[in-house]
């Protein structure tokens, strides 16, 4: 009786908390991502403690990053995309139950498959922009990132799937 009463539990925690908890933790990391002008008046030196903690993860160069309050983002367009779609996953996951059933019966290399499409396009993007085909803009990279982010999130989901 005591297992059926644990299984339960976990079952409830995988399908219910897990996924506000996995929600609320992007969220924080999509607020970091807004950089010190959340709450700077002037832009803030050099290694200001955002501009440091995403400098292992993208390169947040001035002229492909948005400004928050006229102060530079400590992320680019791109990785605040991917940012984004990472956030905006994770509670569509959390919030509607439609969405995580979608999720359930997915098979993991298809959600997989859609992320490497995802960044396919984003080469081909990086590639036309440098041949100089077109020219990237800020939205266009933000929305590129979207995209992956928002399959990254599912196709990494599997990790972290509590056993039930």
């Amino acid at each position: 009786m005591r297992q059926r009463a644990s299984r339960a539990q976990n079952q409830y925690l995988s399908q219910r908390l897990a996924p506000v908890l996995a929600a609320g933790f992007f969220t924080l990391l999509w607020i970091f991502t807004l950089g010190p002008g959340l709450y700077l008046p002037e832009p803030p030196r050099v290694n200001h403690w955002h501009y440091v903690a995403f400098s292992a993860v993208c390169h947040a160069l001035p002229e492909r990053t948005y400004l928050y309050d006229g102060i530079q983002m400590a992320v680019n367009s791109r990785c605040f995309g991917i940012f984004s779609g990472l956030m905006w996953g994770a509670w569509l996951h959390a919030l509607i139950p439609i969405f995580a059933g979608w999720l359930e019966n997915s098979r993991p290399k298809r959600l997989a498959w859609m992320a490497l499409g995802w960044f396919a396009i984003q080469v081909i993007d990086v590639a036309g922009n440098q041949l100089g085909l077109w020219t990237n803009t800020l939205d266009s990279r933000a929305f590129l990132g979207f995209g992956f982010g928002l399959f990254l999130l599912y196709s990494i989901q599997e990790a972290f799937r509590l056993p039930t």
